[in-house]
């Protein structure tokens, strides 16, 4: 179970830095069980986030803010925000609203029954070479 929900778990992240809005930091998903997932957002506020979240774009369902923690970075701060009722096996869309900020639209697939085989594979290039790219975020 730990290897299928890992899998799904990089294909999100993968799908959402495609998506990423230089302006802000990505929201992420993680902590994955059988019926809930969480979504971390690191923002300069305490405020309240929303989650839109459904199976279909239009969402549905909306969760806020659990529980929110200072980081090291001066003003700012990590929410956590639990996703619940969550069927197997789904797609799922969802968006963030904080303030008047909206992300983007993402979406995220729910961990797989227990019992069924998955494969997968995973592919590395640790060379730096002449040509490395260094991206950062703007400050």
């Amino acid at each position: 179970m730990r290897i299928v929900t890992l899998v799904f778990l990089l294909a999100s992240l993968v799908g959402r830095c495609a998506l990423a809005d230089a302006k802000y930091p990505l929201p992420w998903v993680a902590g994955v069980t059988r019926d809930s997932v969480h979504v971390g957002l690191a923002v300069t506020t305490t405020t309240n986030a929303t989650v839109e979240f459904g199976t279909s774009p239009t969402f549905g369902m909306t969760a806020m803010t659990e529980n929110h923690q200072a980081t090291d970075v001066v003003d700012s701060s990590v929410h956590n925000v639990k996703l619940t009722g969550l069927q197997l096996n789904t797609q799922y869309h969802d968006r963030v609203t904080q303030n008047v900020r909206v992300t983007s639209s993402y979406s995220f697939w729910t961990a797989l029954q227990p019992g069924t085989r998955v494969r997968w594979g995973f592919g590395a290039d640790s060379r730096a070479g002449g040509n490395t790219v260094h991206n950062t975020w703007p400050v």
